[in-house]
Parts: C-alpha cells; structure tokens; sequence
C-alpha cells in the first residue's frame, strides 16, 4: 500500500512538472497553473484587452540543463469565446508572448470566460489550456474639469484642465468634445489613456458672445459609444476695452461729433495694432 501511494506521488509531481505554469504580465501580474482561471479584470463592451505572458515555463527544460523551457506560442481558443468576439493569438517565438480579445460592442455587463492554450515546441513540456474570466462593465471611466469657472474675452478661448481615470483593464482612445456654448465650438481632443492609468491634458472653450455659459465636458471610447464620461463647469465670456473699441470703429453714431473723431482713431488703432 505504501509502496502504491510513493509511485502515485511520484506520477502526480510529474504530471505537474510537466504542465509548467504561465505568468502574465498584462493586464493583471498574476501567475496559473495547468487548469488553473486567469482574471484579467473589468473592460468595457468593444474594448481590446492585451493579454501578455512571460515565455518562461516554469518547469526545467529536458534538453538544456540549469535552464527552465520557454513557451514559443500563445493562441486563444475560438470556439470558445463568447458570440461577437474576436481575437488575435500571439506572434510564435515573440518574448514576451501578446494576444488580444476584443469583446463584441453590445455585450452586457456581467462575467465571460474564454479558454487559453500555450505550447512548447521544442523542449518536451506539455501544453497547458486554462480559463480566462472578464468582466464587462460600462462604468470603466470617469471624467474630472478645473476649474469650476474660467473667465475669458469674447471669441478668446478659456484653458481647462482635464484628466481622464480609465479604471478598466483595456487602453484606449477616448474623444474629448465640449457642450453648452451659444455656437457649435469646433474643438475636440482624442487622448489615450492606458488601462489602469490616468491621462491629464488641457482643453480649450470659447465663446463667441459675451455671458455666461454652462458647459459639459464629454468622453466617449472609440472602441463603443457605451463607455462615457462627462463632466461640468462654466465659462463667463467678458467684452474687452479693445474689443469694443473694434466694434466701434464700424460706425459711432450717439456721440458727438469730437468725440466721433477720437474714438474712430481708438477703434482704427484697435484693428491695426490691438
């Protein structure tokens, strides 16, 4: 009996040296074993998440002493993913070893699970399949503005400072437009923003009329208009000494005739060297 147990033992720590181990590196640094689920976290409906993993087996190589055997390929299985996926299985022989799964735009929230499989080609390791588990969530980004109100000349634009939180485990590129002015403001931003991470820049607002205008600062992903962010703040847009002095330089008719003549040289002075 004990000597049936010693061979099982024996079997069971080859069967398992033998499978190896992956680590990944991207999204989440995590490490499986054979049958083992990776969690690469929460992305967004459309959103590419890379999957990379170290090429280092875990297991000693039969060919080369003192060297552990390497992984040459990476492949998602596709029969297995979801309906509406797509994907695109690593390069053979690349160090470290990247994939990409793309969920479908209209996935609804919840947990999705697809299968891996990597492989030796050369040093007698066996291959090892495991799950990968998602979770697909629309609430993977958030939007922040300062200040909450920004003074500027008319037809001059206000700066704003602007960061995006991408809290999911894909990057992206996300639009950046703004809302509220009296005339449709032709600017936008497209910024990328890695997954986990936080992208800050600056945006411009103007407006062309004076008063006071509340805007709404607007994300979307380019991967699938589901997944935004917005934000608020306000510009006042104030009339300046020197543009009104423009203004008048088209025609003064309430004032006197002296007075006329020299706000007419303010105005042309205004135009020329303002």
């Amino acid at each position: 009996m004990k000597r049936t147990l010693f061979f099982l033992a024996v079997f069971a720590s080859l069967v398992f040296a033998s499978s190896g181990s992956v680590r990944f590196r991207q999204p989440i640094d995590q490490t499986v074993q054979n049958g083992g689920t990776a969690d690469l976290g929460i992305i967004g409906p459309g959103q590419t998440v890379e999957l990379t993993i170290g090429t280092d087996a875990g297991v000693a190589s039969a060919l080369e002493r003192d060297k552990n055997a390497d992984w040459d390929y990476f492949e998602v299985i596709g029969d297995l993913l979801p309906i509406g996926w797509s994907k695109k299985d690593a390069k053979i022989y690349d160090n470290p070893l990247t994939a990409f799964v793309t969920a479908a735009k209209d996935a609804k929230d919840g947990e999705y699970y697809f299968n891996v499989r990597v492989r030796d080609d050369y040093e007698e390791v066996s291959p090892l399949v495991f799950r990968v588990k998602v979770r697909i969530s629309r609430d993977v980004l958030s939007l922040s503005s300062s200040p909450l109100e920004q003074y500027a000349g008319v037809g001059t634009p206000a700066v704003y400072r602007l960061e995006l939180w991408n809290r999911g485990s894909a990057s992206d590129v996300f639009l950046v437009t703004v809302s509220g002015l009296p005339a449709a403001w032709d600017y936008s931003q497209k910024v990328y923003v890695p997954h986990e991470g936080r992208s800050s820049f600056f945006f411009e607002a103007g407006a062309s009329e004076p008063g006071g205008y509340d805007l709404e600062f607007k994300a979307v992903s380019l991967s699938s208009d589901a997944i935004s962010a917005t934000d608020k703040s306000r510009l006042v847009a104030e009339a300046t000494l020197i543009q009104d002095l423009k203004a008048a330089a088209n025609g003064v008719l309430l004032f006197p005739s002296a007075q006329q003549a020299v706000v007419a040289i303010l105005g042309y002075l205004a135009n020329n060297f303002g």
